[in-house]
């Protein structure tokens, strides 16, 4: 699944999390119908994990690829402002395939202060 949720600050981010809620039932239903998928949700998140729109991922057993990492660790940020706002998550079905270790950021071609 690619996203990109609703951008705007802090005003948008009820719209961000119904469309997490909307994402995460796609999922829902996918995984009903093969409960073997291999499932992974990447994108414009436009928000950090800390923000509600963030809960229904977590809910949807699903894992943030960033998850063990300092949120300051400037080699995770996405964005100028020094965020990280994009993500990818995955579900447990897809780990076995993962390379962990071989995660990165590309192309960020300003980074915070």
């Amino acid at each position: 699944f690619v996203v990109h949720l609703k951008s705007g600050g802090r005003d948008y981010e009820p719209q961000r999390e119904a469309e997490a809620k909307g994402v995460v039932d796609l999922i829902g239903t996918l995984t009903k119908e093969n409960p073997k998928a291999n499932v992974l949700v990447l994108g414009d998140f436009n928000a950090t994990l800390n923000l509600d729109s963030m809960k229904p991922f977590d809910a949807g057993k699903l894992t943030n690829i960033w998850a063990d990492r300092n949120p300051r660790d400037t080699a995770t940020m996405t964005h100028t402002t020094a965020r990280c706002i994009d993500h990818i998550y995955y579900n447990a079905n897809i780990k076995p395939e993962l390379k962990l270790d071989t995660r990165f950021v590309l192309g960020m071609p300003a980074r915070g202060a």
